[in-house]
């Protein structure tokens, strides 16, 4: 799928004017097969749709204590959800976060600033069941 510059252009206005943060994209060096980190400490994780999940994404992954994010899709009934056929998932994000250094309160205190309730079936630009 090819991208109009117009509508990249104000899919990123709306991340910046969204974001209290500056724009920080990580991608991810390995896929999480283990929720411990690096030294074998436990972490804890958590799964929030927030609109698209690469907006979501940049949102979490940029917070210090957050050590990987996972973009997938949760909430549906359908056995194999595919970006073409989601059945009733939402794009969701899971958040593997270090308590030690950010709580489950502070993560969703950057989820309820950064979604907007009123928004039926969608968020900012995204329009569609998916990113409710």
């Amino acid at each position: 799928m090819v991208l109009s510059k117009r509508y990249l252009f104000f899919s990123v206005l709306h991340l910046l004017l969204l974001t209290d943060t500056a724009l920080c994209i990580r991608f991810p060096d390995r896929v999480s097969t283990s929720i411990n980190d690096e030294l074998g400490r436990p972490l804890k994780a958590a799964v929030f749709a927030l609109g698209s999940f690469w907006r979501s994404e940049a949102v979490f992954g940029c917070l210090n204590g957050v050590v990987r994010t996972t973009v997938g899709y949760a909430g549906g009934s359908k056995t194999n959800p595919e970006f073409r056929n989601l059945g009733d998932h939402a794009e969701s994000v899971q958040v593997e976060y270090d308590p030690r250094v950010i709580n489950f309160r502070q993560l969703l205190e950057v989820f309820w600033t950064s979604h907007d309730c009123r928004q039926v079936f969608g968020q900012g630009p995204d329009v569609g069941n998916q990113y409710r």
